[in-house]
């Protein structure tokens, strides 16, 4: 089954737009598993913050899953994950982000359709590019610009290389936006089934 499309949504490979449940995209045949075989196996990856090499450092990771931690226990039925590594050039960003969200296990398994409410962020050093992708229960929380905003308040540290900086102003970004969503629709989360990427092309 295609996980992530609502008819409004395009197919992450072709653009094209897909039905929500449909099992492949009508015009390019992708699924899920042909998505993996195409983009090869999955890196080993951890949830909350995962990076490959030595980019961040000991004491700037420690301080990155204190501000992992403070997020999620201000929002408890979400998760936060960070992943700073590099991969394939000529795979679509976004296609990138989609690929990794629905199958590198970041979500628990209770977590599935408007449960979902997990956040992930994405910076890829090698290729100059940052992205969040969110589930199926906060999409309808977040609109396009403020996902653009989220993602565009760290882009100054991103030119520097700060990494670190950069997702932590990101995620003060999404909290806040989150706070404000939370403070006038108490029961909004949960509302909608669809999956929203956005990214940052040249930062």
């Amino acid at each position: 089954m295609w996980p992530s499309l609502m008819a409004v949504n395009p197919c992450p490979y072709c653009q094209n737009p897909v039905q929500e449940n449909a099992p492949e995209c009508p015009q390019c045949g992708i699924d899920g598993d042909k998505l993996t075989r195409i983009m090869g196996p999955m890196p080993v990856i951890f949830g909350g913050l995962s990076q490959s090499g030595t980019l961040l450092g000991a004491r700037e990771v420690k301080g990155l899953v204190k501000v992992i931690d403070r997020y999620q226990r201000r929002f408890p039925q979400s998760r936060l994950h960070f992943l700073l590594r590099q991969f394939p050039q000529e795979m679509d960003f976004k296609v990138v982000l989609f690929w990794l969200f629905n199958h590198a296990g970041l979500s628990s398994q209770g977590s599935k359709d408007g449960s979902n409410r997990d956040a992930v962020i994405v910076i890829d050093p090698s290729r100059g590019k940052a992205g969040l992708i969110v589930g199926y229960g906060l999409e309808p929380l977040l609109s396009q610009k403020a996902m653009d905003a989220v993602v565009l308040s760290g882009k100054k540290e991103l030119e520097s290389g700060d990494y670190g900086a950069a997702f932590e102003a990101m995620t003060s970004e999404l909290t806040d936006r989150l706070r404000e969503i939370c403070g006038s629709l108490p029961e909004a989360v949960g509302l909608s089934t669809q999956l929203s990427v956005e990214e940052v092309d040249d930062y």
